[in-house]
């Protein structure tokens, strides 16, 4: 019984004991703070990155612009700044019309008057933001009555005039942007030059086309071959030459019917 005892009081040591261990484990080495998981940064942050001077309902009508156009002409391909501009008056016409220039939008940045309809503005001038920095050369220039075409910039092309000035012929590519604009309800124009060419890039380019993966890489042979209904391969100067013509001839007429 004696031996018993004894057993019984070194069980309850040993037991005391390894309580003590834990209760000291624990006082210096306590629980860890719960993780707390933030959430992933929005991609559109990133994608259009908006300037600090405009209000939050801004942004949000720039980044909703964006979302939509996106949905049918595919999320942009680099990071686009949108910054404000203060509207410039172009020309101002004898029965006192004026064409007044709300946006400029070039690869990578977009620059738009506030206090106008963002999400009009955004609709168009995304095909002129989402493209590669620098145009693509020619191996050979292409002659037209002003000068040498030497290169494509998306839908644009690079041209040197005769003095040797550099310049970019963009009507076909306004009338692009006005094409992707015009996919959604409630957009409009009241220019009446770029109203006109969109109506020609409509009928030229039709919807199940994708047009702006030939504009980030700068192709715009194929976009010469699809507005001509020919193969690539068959595109020649001349084509160019009178896809260019077609356009400026839409322009010129626009202008002057005003």
């Amino acid at each position: 019984m004696k031996n018993k005892g004894i057993i019984g009081v070194i069980f309850a040591l040993i037991l005391v004991l390894i309580g003590l261990n834990i209760w000291q484990q624990t006082k210096s080495d306590p629980s860890p703070e719960p993780t707390v998981i933030k959430p992933a940064p929005d991609k559109w942050d990133k994608l259009i990155q908006v300037d600090s001077s405009f209000t939050a309902q801004q942004k949000k009508e720039i980044i909703s612009a964006a979302k939509d156009w996106a949905s049918v002409h595919g999320e942009p391909h680099r990071t686009i700044m949108v910054l404000p501009y203060e509207r410039e008056v172009l020309t101002e016409y004898d029965d006192g019309v004026q064409d007044v220039r709300l946006e400029y939008a070039v690869p990578g940045e977009i620059h738009l008057d506030p206090a106008t309809n963002i999400r009009n503005t955004m609709l168009h001038a995304l095909t002129h933001a989402d493209q590669k920095d620098e145009a693509g050369g020619l191996t050979h220039h292409i002659s037209i009555p002003e000068g040498y075409i030497v290169g494509f910039h998306g839908a644009s092309l690079k041209v040197t005039l005769e003095n040797g000035e550099e310049t970019f012929f963009r009507k076909i590519e306004e009338g692009i942007a006005e094409r992707n604009a015009s996919s959604f309800r409630g957009y409009s124009t009241t220019h009446p030059a770029l109203h006109k060419v969109g109506i020609q890039a409509r009928k030229d380019f039709p919807k199940r086309v994708d047009v702006m993966q030939h504009i980030r890489r700068n192709d715009f042979r194929s976009l010469t071959a699809i507005a001509l209904r020919i193969k690539r391969d068959d595109v020649r100067d001349k084509d160019i030459v009178t896809l260019m013509d077609r356009y400026n001839r839409i322009w010129i007429q626009a202008d002057h019917g005003r």
